[in-house]
């Protein structure tokens, strides 16, 4: 027997009523940021409103990107499993520091470079050595300490800790920064009028994207201290001097959740009265790994059990940062091979895993660094996109242009050691279908079309799937929709039957022509798919399983990945 009161769909891989259809404009996005609610939905068109809600963070920088494209969103705050940081090292043994002028430490292999500020702590006889030096690197175990004497011989103990700051220059003041920050960012401060800390005369100017974008000069005054505004980043001067151009960087990751955070947020919409109306599409501010992605798309599948439809933009990790910015650095084949591994396993139809990180601007102006272009994954990109297309247009439409959200530097780009993967020129390697391994959404070039396009948007979906594409998968989802609204109308339905309890024919025409309409007008009619076909079982006796059997196929419409052209001279061409 039925379950009384709900319609049984089954999606097969290979308009009696209101019928609502979730508006492309609007999109869930779900992420980490600075204050508000954890697990609120808050819907809104207007950057404003997100900023007095959620204050600063990924949360309310992606947000607002997709309301700059032109899309509304329901904002939801993840819970924050772990706070944001000033990047630091972890604590490596001191085996000697010397009486010599500078100090020369000796540690287990260290991994620094000339520049990095270090921290050392509990080192007995030479106590000088004790304090935050920026370092001169002598060996792979060894390292001097700038401006420090010696005091004494060594006798036990003590560790050195990379402080997370890298400074240049000939002043003597170590500059470090700290704070639980809010966002992934890339602090450069750099030195424009000289002075002695505390003594009125330093300036300064403030970049968050290592140097792209800048700031105008800040006075230091005599304070010894400069909370940068809006990023919860503290920079910090010892005592002694700056010179003019003497600089210091470090990089911050932003508060991070997890996937207890993301499913506790996606249970909220689905309690929410949008958990009935529905929405257009989902971005998941978070970095998956293939797990991840795999317990994300279980949960969308439970929600999809109780009708409710959709998939969801996750963000794959970056390349590892460069040595420059204190990281170890990575190669664009070693990260996609790395990448390539996690998800290999990973069947999530309902995930699209976007790969790639690029520059993007800001939607919050920063009064003291001015518009910054943040180094973002490129599902931020195709987050903003798809509130623009249609849902059965594919992302990476070259008619569409490019991603109008990022930002190339062909000069800066290709020097600053960062990775900017694209599959035409670093490829074939993330996307299937043009001849790698992965089914990851990635980023192209296009010769003669400025900008960076989507390859192919993705899910992972298993080879040979229906749903290789995030349209694929969005044309679905509403038709699932719409069947369950259209159904939901024929529930505890008198309907007249023959004598042996199959459905009389007109009771057959009714609810076929119910669907037919409703599918006609809400996707066809505006070239969502190309037709559909509706079957009512006429065999099924109704009067005793209470129970209507539908088939019903929609032909979707067609992608163009390839053109063969053939060109040559005519008749009569000149010689």
């Amino acid at each position: 027997m039925a379950t009384s009161g709900e319609v049984e769909i089954t999606i097969a891989d290979g308009a009696a009523g209101t019928i609502v259809v979730p508006s492309s404009k609007l999109q869930v996005v779900i992420g980490t940021c600075s204050s508000g609610t954890a697990n609120a939905v808050v819907a809104t068109r207007n950057p404003r409103t997100l900023q007095s809600t959620f204050g600063y963070g990924p949360l309310p920088e992606a947000a607002a990107m997709t309301i700059a494209a032109g899309g509304a969103v329901l904002a939801i705050r993840a819970a924050t499993n772990t706070a944001g940081a000033v990047a630091t090292g972890s604590p490596l043994a001191i085996s000697d520091a010397t009486t010599a002028t500078p100090i020369v430490i000796t540690c287990a292999t260290h991994g620094l470079t000339s520049g990095a500020v270090v921290t050392i702590a509990s080192v007995g006889g030479n106590t000088a050595a004790n304090g935050t030096f920026v370092i001169t690197v002598l060996s792979a175990t060894t390292f001097s300490l700038n401006n420090s004497v010696g005091a004494g011989a060594y006798t036990s103990g003590g560790t050195a800790t990379y402080a997370g700051t890298m400074q240049s220059g000939t002043g003597t003041s170590v500059i470090t920064f700290t704070g639980a920050a809010y966002d992934d960012l890339y602090p450069l401060i750099t030195v424009t009028k000289a002075g002695t800390i505390g003594t009125t005369g330093i300036q300064f100017t403030v970049s968050l994207d290592g140097g792209r974008t800048t700031g105008p000069s800040i006075s230091l005054g005599t304070s010894t201290t400069y909370v940068i505004p809006q990023t919860n980043v503290t920079v910090n001067f010892s005592a002694g001097t700056l010179v003019l151009a003497d600089t210091a960087r470090c990089y911050t990751t932003a508060p991070t959740t997890n996937t207890a955070g993301i499913l506790a947020a996606l249970t909220a919409l689905a309690d929410s009265q949008y958990g009935v109306t529905g929405f257009g599409s989902m971005h998941i501010v978070y970095t998956c790994s293939g797990a991840d992605a795999t317990t994300i798309q279980g949960f969308l599948d439970t929600l999809a059990t109780g009708f409710l439809y959709t998939r969801a933009i996750v963000n794959v990790r970056d390349g590892l940062r460069p040595v420059a910015w204190g990281g170890a650095g990575e190669t664009n084949a070693v990260w996609a091979a790395s990448i390539l591994a996690d998800f290999s396993a990973v069947d999530a139809k309902r995930v699209c895993a976007a790969a790639g990180h690029y520059n993007m601007a800001s939607q919050y102006p920063n009064p003291a660094a001015g518009l910054p272009r943040y180094r973002r994954n490129l599902g931020w990109a195709q987050a903003a996109r798809e509130v623009q297309i249609p849902p059965q247009r594919h992302s990476g439409r070259v008619k569409d242009g490019a991603l109008a959200t990022v930002i190339i530097d062909p000069i800066r780009d290709p020097a600053d050691g960062f990775l900017y993967h694209d599959e035409r020129t670093d490829g074939p390697s993330l996307d299937y279908l043009r001849g790698g391994a992965g089914r990851f959404s990635s980023g192209c070039t296009r010769i003669g079309k400025p900008g960076l396009f989507i390859a192919n948007p993705l899910l992972l979906s298993p080879l040979g799937s229906d749903f290789k594409f995030m349209p694929l998968g969005k044309v679905m989802d509403i038709a699932c929709g719409l069947v369950h609204q259209v159904g939901q109308d024929h529930i505890n339905d008198d309907l007249l039957t023959q004598a042996n309890g199959t459905l009389q024919r007109a009771a057959l025409g009714n609810l076929q022509s119910d669907y037919d309409v409703a599918i006609a007008t809400n996707m066809t009619a505006l070239g969502m798919i190309s037709a559909a076909t509706v079957a009512i079982d006429p065999t099924t006796n109704v009067a005793l399983t209470s129970t209507v059997s539908t088939s019903i196929t929609i032909n979707g419409v067609a992608y163009v990945l390839k053109e063969n052209v053939s060109i040559a001279y005519g008749a009569g061409a000149p010689s």
